[in-house]
């Protein structure tokens, strides 16, 4: 489905009915999982051009040191329209997965999941469409109320969004901002909260999507130099 090119050539209006239609096919089964192999994803834009930097960055998950990369290039051709960030990124960031030449167990994205208005960000949507367990893990939260949790790493708080947990508000590392935790594809949300403490390696993000985000900003200054 990742190669449907039908999937991602569409409008606005339709990618909402996408959304609406696949999410129904979300499940959340895994109260744990044993990871030995972590991916993360990220996506840079250029600064000059309309293209899109993409990787996918797997990691031994006892060390978390890097054993594969996929990378793609590609145009940007779905407007940015806040909650419909996949229709934007997912091209690229599908033909990076492809481009591995192994797979992760679970994978992070610098985006949302469930923490969405629709419940179904881009974690969902291609940890759906990959059929790999995933896991949202944004910078910024995208819709919900939480009280602000205290200061110690590993501190966290609910997300809500009418009147349900979308996510979890945690603290990765002391006194730095917090990032908003949701589940994606198949993991339940502490499993999900599990695993992006374990890989976080003494910085405000996971190891995954940190060293993505080094690579894809590398990629750019590469193909732009």
């Amino acid at each position: 489905m990742t190669n449907n090119t039908n999937h991602w050539n569409i409008t606005p209006r339709e990618a909402r009915e996408i959304q609406k239609s696949l999410r129904k096919h979300l499940v959340f089964d895994l109260d744990d999982l044993d990871v030995h192999l972590l991916g993360g994803v990220d996506i840079s834009y250029s600064k000059k051009t309309n293209k899109m930097y993409a990787a996918v960055v797997i990691l031994n998950a006892n060390d978390l040191k890097v054993i594969g990369v996929g990378q793609a290039v590609m145009d940007a051709t779905f407007p940015y329209i806040p909650g419909l960030l996949t229709f934007r990124e997912g091209p690229a960031a599908s033909k990076a997965f492809q481009n591995l030449d192994v797979k992760p167990d679970v994978i992070i994205f610098d985006g949302q999941g469930f923490a969405h208005p629709r419940f179904f960000g881009i974690a969902c949507h291609l940890g759906l469409l990959w059929n790999i367990p995933s896991i949202g893990c944004a910078k910024k939260r995208l819709v919900g109320t939480y009280i602000e949790p205290t200061l110690k790493a590993k501190s966290q708080s609910d997300l809500t969004f009418h009147d349900q947990i979308i996510g979890r508000v945690l603290r990765t590392r002391h006194g730095v901002k917090p990032v908003f935790v949701s589940k994606g594809y198949r993991l339940a949300l502490d499993a999900a909260v599990k695993i992006v403490i374990q890989s976080c390696a003494g910085y405000r993000l996971p190891e995954p999507t940190r060293l993505a985000h080094q690579i894809v900003n590398q990629m750019r200054m590469q193909y732009e130099s």
